[in-house]
């Protein structure tokens, strides 16, 4: 048994570790996950990429992190909220990382979170856009606004790219701005 120095949790991303190259699934966010990646392996990290089912797997080239699949998307469904849960942990417990990297503002942060705390990893939130830091959202619901911004405030880290995102970071969460490392 050996727990791996790092899982980065970006689903979509399961486009590029497939043979297949469909137009649908991740795009640049995603992309970025697979470089840093390739890149914390090169330099002899143990990194496990969480990923959706990967239709038609290609071979991977070393130095590649560990392709962890997690159970296929549930949004749509009423119960998507209660599912995701069941699709993520197993995934996070099969990577078994040190610390856990989320990239984006999606449905995945509140249960990655959770699962950090409940098994004791660094949990790390990477923002994707600025919409990352928006709290009052209204195409969002009033209770899902606000378990996402506990989840992120559980943070040990916070990853940024602009600085307006810096900048937002300072006014959404202040205690864990302090942290923000800009990529």
């Amino acid at each position: 048994w050996c727990m791996r120095d790092l899982a980065i949790y970006a689903p979509s991303a399961a486009r590029f570790y497939s043979r297949v190259k469909s137009a649908r699934g991740g795009g640049g966010a995603e992309l970025q996950t697979i470089l840093l990646a390739r890149a914390l392996a090169a330099r002899g990290l143990s990194v496990a990429h969480i990923v959706y089912p990967v239709d038609d797997p290609a071979p991977l080239e070393p130095p590649a992190p560990a392709v962890v699949e997690r159970g296929p998307p549930s949004g749509g469904h009423r119960l998507h909220p209660l599912r995701e849960p069941a699709n993520i942990y197993p995934a996070l417990s099969k990577a078994d990382a040190r610390v856990v990297v989320v990239r984006g503002s999606g449905g995945y942060v509140v249960p990655a979170a959770a699962w950090c705390t409940l098994h004791r990893r660094a949990f790390v939130f990477a923002a994707s856009n600025e919409l990352d830091f928006d709290l009052d959202r209204p195409d969002r619901r009033r209770l899902t606004l606000s378990l996402y911004g506990r989840a992120v405030r559980r943070a040990r880290r916070l990853i940024v790219q602009t600085e307006g995102q810096a900048e937002l970071a300072r006014e959404v969460f202040p205690a864990l701005a302090r942290s923000a490392a800009r990529r």
